[in-house]
């Protein structure tokens, strides 16, 4: 998967509009004051392809001529601009080159996430950053891994997988709860905490056991907020064993 961000496709488009848009006389360079001109922009546009993984549009004839003239172009002073002979190859080729983009691009597509109630970038890259820190730094690392995969899972609106990760998470924890002495427990209310789990158990845990259950977004999302609150119950146990074992 290529992650991009939307910004990055509106710039590749004005790259190919400026080089469709060049006429004799323009800049080569680009302005003293940061104005990106033609060499710069069909410099971006073989970067872009590069970062698209294209695999026809770059091998095309047209695409090897601008090569060569992008190489014309490095060589080129400060000052010039565009001739006659060079416009017409720079326009002809860009044309061609635009044709044969399109058809590659009509079977490539690009995703965007939909928001939702917690932070989409968080629950793609950083899960961590949806805890407070030192409630995540205790979570067992089973149970991160499964954080993250349901983060993950929810962000791409697979609300079931992110379901199944979570509880996975939850009872990761929930071992590891149980598995503390007895006095580092006592710091959690057990009856609020039993609740809770309770609720997972019944309305989650259970149904995944059957090979037709199927969940929604709102229902992946609630049992975010349920699965963060039981893990934060559970975790000052955990914290505590750690400071008596030494650990």
């Amino acid at each position: 998967m290529i992650r991009k961000s939307l910004q990055f496709y509106f710039y590749f488009g004005t790259a190919v509009r400026y080089l469709q848009d060049a006429r004799p006389g323009d800049r080569i360079a680009d302005d003293p004051e940061g104005g990106r001109r033609v060499r710069t922009n069909l410099a971006r546009l073989f970067a872009d392809l590069a970062d698209l993984n294209l695999r026809v549009t770059p091998g095309t004839t047209a695409a090897q001529r601008l090569r060569e003239l992008l190489q014309q172009f490095g060589e080129c002073g400060d000052d010039a601009v565009l001739s006659e002979i060079q416009h017409q190859t720079l326009e002809t080729n860009v044309t061609e080159l635009r044709a044969s983009l399109e058809a590659e691009l009509r079977s490539i597509n690009a995703y965007s996430l939909t928001p939702g109630r917690e932070n989409l970038e968080a629950l793609h890259e950083d899960p961590a950053a949806l805890f407070p820190p030192e409630i995540y730094a205790a979570v067992p690392e089973i149970a991160k891994r499964d954080l993250a995969a349901a983060a993950r899972c929810m962000a791409f609106e697979l609300p079931t997988a992110a379901t199944f990760h979570l509880v996975r998470a939850v009872d990761a924890v929930l071992q590891a709860f149980y598995a503390s002495p007895a006095a580092a427990r006592r710091r959690t209310n057990h009856t609020e905490l039993f609740e809770r789990l309770d609720r997972i158990r019944t309305e989650y845990r259970n149904p995944l056991q059957q090979p037709l259950a199927e969940f929604s977004t709102d229902e992946a999302e609630s049992l975010w907020f349920s699965a963060v609150d039981v893990i934060d119950r559970m975790i000052p146990s955990l914290a505590a064993a750690r400071v008596r074992t030494g650990t």
